[in-house]
């Protein structure tokens, strides 16, 4: 104890150890559960300095004030979008059954847009063939692009969607491209750097720093897989763009063609309801989906007479 006492910096490391310990007893708690506030404590009470520096990269419960921001403006674009589509005479509102409406409902609050209805779907089972569709339809494009995915490499398969992205930016048309800052860290300066150069918009979600005043946590990733092409063709779901047998030690079903699904409707609102190549807030589906849209603007021109309804439900994914 004379020793600690002697020391300046032992007494000070102590001293910050046990400030560590006392503040999180009183942050850690909040907003969380009993088990999750438990296992928290237990790693801070035993190892303070890397457990406060592992709960500021992924254990805060809420975001910072410029996200916070960012969601306030998103909610007001998709208010605008909601009363667009609730107004829209060509979007059309089914009849549910009795026995949905509480669904529907909760799903329509959290989500922001109506139950729609007039859709058709076609499957897409091979991973390979989803590839060949989506650059089938990169290749007719005439006004724009636009890419969100999780894992974007430049390995073989990746390489074909760059080709034809680089093509169709060639063509005049406006291609954009968001990729998951830590899903595609591997790739992600070379496909920065070859895109730009072609005249392609790409950029990173989510960065994670310690020297930017806006990063974000590890933990929230940019899992979505969304792709607008024209307006009028859209693919939604779980696919990535990577070759699918690039981790053959991993058993993936979305490596080795989980189904996609072919959708005919007025469903591109619930995609890019605030015309930004940059969406604060997106929707998918388990399986990944490839969406026919006609007609100019967010809708199309007609409700075809198809069975299927569908209602985007808003996750993280």
């Amino acid at each position: 104890m004379n020793a600690i006492a002697s020391d300046p910096f032992a007494l000070a490391y102590i001293v910050v150890e046990w400030t560590i310990r006392i503040t999180m007893l009183a942050v850690v708690p909040v907003r969380r559960s009993p088990d999750a506030a438990r296992g928290w404590l237990l790693l801070v009470f035993f190892l303070p300095l890397p457990g406060l520096i592992l709960y500021l990269l992924i254990g805060r419960p809420s975001y910072p004030r410029w996200r916070r921001q960012r969601f306030t403006v998103a909610k007001e674009l998709l208010a605008s979008a909601t009363h667009k589509i609730t107004q829209s005479q060509h979007c059309c509102r089914p009849q549910l059954p009795e026995r949905f409406l509480p669904a529907s409902l909760l799903i329509e609050q959290l989500g922001q847009f109506p139950t729609l209805g007039s859709n058709s779907i076609e499957l897409l089972a091979d991973y390979e063939g989803v590839i060949d569709r989506l650059i089938a339809d990169i290749e007719r494009a005439s006004d724009h692009v636009h890419v969100l995915v999780y894992i974007f490499a430049d390995d073989h398969t990746g390489n074909r969607v760059i080709e034809a992205l680089l093509r169709a930016a060639a063509r005049g048309v406006a291609c954009r491209v968001l990729i998951d800052a830590l899903g595609s860290r591997p790739w992600a300066r070379r496909l920065i750097r070859r895109l730009a150069s072609g005249g392609v918009e790409i950029e990173r979600a989510l960065p994670v720093t310690f020297f930017r005043p806006r990063s974000t946590r590890a933990d929230l990733r940019n899992h979505r897989k969304i792709a607008i092409i024209d307006g009028r063709y859209g693919y939604i779901g779980s696919q990535n763009l990577i070759a699918a047998n690039f981790a053959p030690e991993v058993v993936n079903r979305e490596m080795v063609g989980e189904p996609m699904d072919r959708l005919y409707s007025s469903f591109r609102r619930c995609l890019l309801p605030t015309g930004s190549w940059k969406p604060g807030v997106c929707w998918t589906h388990p399986i990944s989906s490839r969406i026919i849209i006609d007609g100019p603007g967010l809708s199309p021109s007609y409700c075809p007479a198809d069975p299927i309804i569908r209602l985007p439900v808003p996750n993280g994914y």
